[in-house]
């Protein structure tokens, strides 16, 4: 079988699903299949360092528009700096736009059996790989996910509105770019993510409860065990994000460094970084509190493998694999048991539900 994975980001240097397509494009080589893949610009010079020339010349990569790299400098430092969702799924829908006649010429030149989209993880996205007269798989997905009922209070009714018309404007989109509608599988994480697939979609769909670790990044060690000479080490990595429920952990935390010398170590950022730091500061636990900002992978990992606690408290989340991770690596982990987290409570897993009363601890 002749496979071509189109994969806006395939990198292993970005958190989450830019991983993915990495992961296939491998193991399916590992199997003796013939496959190439489709990819942005922007991973050209990590993929060149990963692969040698023979396979690095089986990667066809797609460059930013003008138009796309103005909306990003507008989005970073000017008029549209309050519309980042929204301007990055028009860059996004660009990529997909401009990959989509990449894909179509490699399809007939190189003979393709199959083309593979791993990348679009919401059931919402658009796909533009249609009418190449080969199957398309998409996925695996996740999404449909809602806050919890006491947590509802993060979304405002503007941001619900917004949020449910989004929704219904693409099923009109879907009808414009017919992707998922077209595709001959699509594979989904769940029932919730099912539920949530376009209307009118008329492949398979596939459940594939797909949240694999790489064992060679993600290695236990040994720790010495917790004492009176070393504070527990408590680490948290994700986007600085209402749904990663890092407000929350700040606030809980605060009880813990007012009665111990605990540490917490934060990996990420994101729009709410300076409120977080913010509300660190009010706290005066910031001695206690550490933020690291965006990190490559491998640092973070080596950063995590240094402590004692993974913690969790993302409330909309549809996957598990950051706490997968955190577990292959030898850590315990305290999450919500919420979403994601559904599929993972026969793991050993440390689950915590609270109330907006309860945050206070």
């Amino acid at each position: 079988m002749r496979i071509l994975i189109a994969a806006e980001n395939a990198s292993l240097q970005m958190s989450g699903e830019a991983a993915l397509a990495l992961y296939y494009f491998d193991r399916l080589r590992e199997r003796h299949l013939d496959v190439w893949m489709v990819c942005h610009n922007r991973v050209r010079d990590e993929l060149r360092q990963r692969y040698d020339d023979e396979t690095f010349n089986r990667i066809y990569f797609v460059k930013d528009t003008s138009l796309q790299s103005k909306l990003c400098v507008w989005t970073n430092e000017g008029p549209l700096k309050n519309y980042e969702r929204i301007v990055g799924q028009i860059v996004r829908l660009i990529t997909q736009i401009n990959t989509r006649p990449i894909v179509q010429r490699l399809v007939k030149t190189l003979n393709i059996d199959l083309v593979f989209d791993p990348s679009i993880i919401s059931p919402k996205s658009l796909s533009c790989l249609y009418d190449l007269d080969v199957p398309v798989v998409i996925g695996p997905m996740c999404g449909g996910i809602e806050f919890p009922p006491n947590f509802r209070y993060l979304e405002p009714f503007s941001k619900r509105f917004s949020t449910q018309l989004g929704r219904w404007f693409s099923q009109i989109t879907h009808r414009m770019f017919p992707g998922k509608l077209k595709a001959a599988a699509l594979l989904v994480a769940n029932d919730r993510t099912a539920r949530a697939l376009p209307k009118g979609y008329q492949g398979k769909v596939h459940t594939v409860v797909e949240s694999g670790v790489d064992l060679t990044l993600w290695q236990p060690i040994a720790r010495p065990p917790v004492s009176a000479d070393r504070p527990v080490r408590f680490v948290y990595m994700a986007r600085f994000v209402e749904q990663k429920g890092i407000p929350f952990l700040i606030r809980a935390f605060k009880t813990v460094a007012e009665q111990t010398d605990a540490v917490l170590e934060l990996i990420g950022s994101g729009e709410l970084y300076d409120e977080i730091k913010a509300q660190v500061a009010e706290f005066n636990i910031q001695d206690q509190v550490n933020f690291y900002g965006w990190m490559q992978l491998k640092d973070a990992a080596a950063l995590i493998r240094e402590c004692d606690v993974y913690l969790v408290p993302a409330i909309g989340d549809c996957g598990g694999c950051a706490m997968l991770e955190a577990m292959a690596m030898g850590l315990p982990v305290i999450a919500a048991n919420w979403a994601g987290r559904e599929i993972m409570l026969t793991t050993p897993v440390a689950f915590v539900w609270m109330s907006p009363q309860q945050m206070n601890l």
